[in-house]
């Protein structure tokens, strides 16, 4: 948005100086008028794609903002509105001014007997992705409606309520089945740190999405690999095999140097289900798994079907809705 902003202001500083160019009458000025100009088509042809590049991706990251679930959670409709409102403009702004230019040599190239009177390829382009872009928007908003269900998605998903995106009627909080009386337990003795994530709970203040919290931490730091021993089990209910990499505490002797793994069954058993791409390598993985051990608990990270190399037995691959 920065860079959006920023080209937006340079080009409006070069027309401005053209301008005032053109209107002189010496012939030196005249000179400097077309050695300006001609310096400014050279920069816009160098920027002009690095400009395209940045303001799709700006428009793209600003609607994910206005309509992805997880941000109007977390920041609400308004900022992801702003943002939209702002970038559209810009990339609107940005395509008209390269319109114009290219407009601009059209009739130059006319004046000089060229041929090939035709708009750019990548200023159409440029104005499709736009356009593509703000409908695809807008029909995701549109489609949004909180509880109100749509007849034909509800007839063919089994009478199943279209869920919208805006539902203020949940509240962050430990959602269990107060039915269970083992969950019950479990959730009664939770406290509220360790299920809520924000800044009043330790989160990092100039993180602000949750994206940013997860993924910045294992970007800028690394985690020592830890050591696993790798068990295949099967599952009964298809006979397919699935990896555990378990890791097991350290007990607190050396034997020559060396120190032993071992299971203290005081201790709790932590079970990691990995992300959509990850494994027990993943950073994020490996940080959980070393300050548990060091707690003295064992860690067990199951490998989903076909992730990390591991071999299927069966045609059930790896599913994100399914954890076995």
């Amino acid at each position: 948005l920065l860079w959006m902003i920023y080209r937006d202001y340079s080009k409006r500083m070069l027309c401005g100086n053209q301008k005032k160019a053109s209107t002189t009458d010496t012939k030196a000025n005249k000179s400097n008028a077309k050695a300006t100009k001609s310096a400014a088509h050279d920069v816009d042809n160098s920027c002009n794609n690095k400009d395209m590049f940045i303001s799709i991706v700006g428009l793209a990251s600003s609607a994910v903002l206005f309509t992805d679930s997880l941000y109007v959670y977390e920041f609400g409709r308004l900022f992801g509105f702003s943002l939209w409102c702002v970038t559209t403009v810009l990339a609107i702004r940005l395509a008209l001014s390269l319109r114009t230019n290219a407009s601009d040599n059209v009739m130059t190239r006319t004046k000089n007997k060229n041929s090939s009177i035709r708009m750019p390829n990548k200023n159409v382009m440029f104005q499709s992705a736009i356009f593509v872009c703000i409908s695809t928007t807008v029909v995701v908003y549109l489609q949004s409606k909180g509880h109100v269900g749509n007849p034909h998605s509800n007839a063919i998903l089994h009478q199943m309520p279209h869920p919208g995106i805006d539902l203020p009627t949940i509240e962050p909080g430990l959602y269990h089945s107060k039915s269970n009386p083992l969950v019950s337990s479990i959730a009664s003795n939770l406290k509220e740190s360790a299920y809520t994530y924000d800044v009043q709970h330790g989160a990092t203040p100039y993180l602000v999405s949750g994206d940013q919290r997860t993924g910045i931490p294992f970007l800028v730091n690394s985690v020592e690999d830890q050591q696993y021993m790798r068990v295949y089990v099967t599952n009964p209910s298809d006979s397919e095999h699935l990896a555990l990499d378990i890791a097991f505490p350290f007990d607190g002797f050396n034997y020559g140097g060396k120190r032993k793994l071992v299971h203290d069954s005081a201790n709790p058993v932590y079970l990691v289900l990995h992300g959509l791409n990850g494994g027990s390598h993943e950073e994020y993985v490996k940080d959980l798994v070393q300050r548990r051990r060091a707690e003295g608990s064992t860690v067990v990270v199951m490998i989903a079907r076909g992730m990390m190399d591991t071999t299927m037995s069966g045609w059930n691959v790896f599913h994100g809705a399914r954890t076995g």
